[in-house]
């Protein structure tokens, strides 16, 4: 919280009040909750009322060279039976940008705090209402000061320094640890000068200082370049090159070195384009389609015997937007760790009630769709594949969002508790027409270890009806179904009725 509220105050001085728009938002939000099951325990199932008191605060301003955008929440739990359960828990996040030199110098800087599951074997709840061992607190946060400027017409010079720090509390029997991430990129582009030539060269080096381990130093270091020359005027010839030095536990030596690849792209139009290279070490291909403002797609292909994603490797994006209907898929193949995940932005079902969830205002409800945590958090390094295919639509009256995800991950080092998810999850609200609307959820997945064949299936339904009191008050009341069934981890299941009221001032 002292992270949060110094961020605050730093944004809050650096520029003067009388040239920001100031827009600040408090809230409180208060709920009574009754589950049958509090501990998510198999048998000996303990029922309970828990009283939840949130009070919040929204915060956003902007000038041409300012942004600040800030939601934070102190979450207050009250056990009837459980007292010594009580707890507090801080959710939010607080994000600065900030053109300190104009067209010169720039500076993001954030910090987010969350609860999230930290182990696949532990009991796996949505919210922070289940004292069950198994939440831990993260909190993150960072600066990244860059300078980006064209002389003239000539070349764009890019360069950014980026310094995170990511905290754990109580991760349960996660091995996780804290860890403290240091980039920096430099990159040259060609302007608009060299419109027969265009050429670029960027260098790229980052450290992970993780805590509590062996070998908790990650270190990565690359030197790219590229040079695409206009034959005429749909073909262009393509060169790439660049060096890769890694030093990541698990990954071997001998994938450190050099590459080049050579190649064609071929432009009939403005609308589409196709390229294919190969070298050494190196071979890539890509399409990219786009027929119009509202659809796009890109598939891009690559097989590099050097750096960290080694072999082949796809990575895809298709998006369809009509306006009130969205239709996107995406896939991506990285290398990462828990620690990079952690720095972006964490999953609001994770710290989130159901009951606040069908309470929150309709323009909040695509918040749902940020990716919940279903795997443990660990220190190993692993190869991360995960595609995505999501659909939304919305009328004056309706608003559907659904989205169906796969993702593999592959440990370097040792074997991870579980190295497959799949799942799905669905939300529809029905808008009245005196305002009131009534708030349906389903999300499942099913987790699995591929090693010991175990999995296990996890599955939340919800629903409330939100009575809209006046522009800013609203109660809330519902219900939700948790589950889960397998042998990876303990099964169970809970019931909970729920009554909210949300407040802005």
């Amino acid at each position: 919280m002292k992270r949060l509220s110094c961020l605050v105050i730093i944004c809050a001085v650096s520029v003067p009040a009388a040239a920001v728009d100031w827009d600040i938002r408090p809230r409180v939000y208060a709920a009574e909750t009754y589950t049958d099951n509090l501990r998510l325990t198999e048998d000996d199932k303990d029922g309970e009322f828990v009283s939840e008191i949130t009070p919040g605060i929204e915060i956003n301003a902007g000038t041409q060279r300012f942004e600040f955008d800030a939601d934070v929440a102190v979450q207050n739990i009250f056990y009837v039976d459980e007292s010594d359960e009580n707890a507090t828990n801080i959710f939010g996040h607080v994000d600065l940008k900030s053109e300190l030199v104009r067209n010169w110098l720039f500076l993001d800087a954030g910090v987010s705090s969350s609860q999230v599951n930290a182990t696949v074997e532990g009991p796996r709840s949505r919210d922070n209402l289940n004292p069950n061992g198994n939440r831990a607190d993260v909190v993150s946060y960072s600066v990244s000061p860059y300078v980006r400027h064209s002389f003239q017409n000539y070349v764009t010079l890019y360069s950014r320094l980026t310094a995170q720090k990511v905290d754990y509390s109580n991760p349960g029997s996660s091995n996780v640890s804290d860890a403290e991430l240091y980039s920096g990129l430099l990159s040259l582009n060609s302007g608009a000068y060299f419109n027969q030539t265009r050429w670029g060269l960027s260098y790229y080096k980052s450290k992970d200082d993780v805590r509590e381990i062996e070998e908790g130093t990650r270190k990565r270091e690359s030197l790219n370049a590229y040079v695409d020359r206009v034959i005429n005027r749909t073909v262009t010839f393509l060169v790439r090159a660049g060096e890769t030095r890694n030093d990541i536990s698990g990954i071997e030596e001998g994938t450190d070195g050099n590459y080049w690849s050579a190649g064609f792209r071929w432009t009939p139009s403005s609308k589409f384009y196709m390229e294919a290279l190969s070298g050494s070490n190196d071979k890539q291909a890509a399409i990219h389609y786009e027929p119009s403002d509202r659809v796009s797609f890109d598939l891009g292909w690559q097989d590099r015997e050097v750096g960290v994603v080694i072999g082949d490797s796809w990575h895809a994006e298709a998006i369809r937007d009509l306006g009130n209907s969205r239709l996107y898929f995406r896939y991506s193949d990285e290398v990462t760790n828990t620690q990079r995940l952690s720095t972006s932005t964490l999953a609001p079902e994770d710290y989130l009630s159901p009951a606040l969830i069908a309470a929150l205002p309709p323009s909040l409800i695509d918040l749902l769709f940020d990716d919940l945590n279903v795997f443990t958090l660990v220190n190993q390094e692993f190869r991360r594949k995960r595609a995505e295919l999501g659909y939304e639509f919305e009328t004056s009256r309706y608003k559907w969002d659904a989205r169906i995800f796969a993702e593999d991950r592959e440990s370097f080092t040792t074997t991870l508790d579980a190295d497959r998810a799949y799942g799905l999850d669905f939300t529809h609200i029905y808008r009245f027409q005196d305002e009131n609307r009534l708030t349906t959820g389903f999300y499942w997945d099913r987790i699995k270890d591929q090693l010991t064949s175990r999995e296990a299936d996890y599955y939340n339904l919800y629903a409330g009806y939100t009575f809209v009191l006046s522009r800013d008050a609203e109660v809330t009341t519902g219900f939700r179904v948790n589950n889960r069934d397998g042998d990876l981890g303990r099964e169970y299941n809970e019931n909970r009725v729920f009554i909210s009221f949300l407040k802005y001032f």
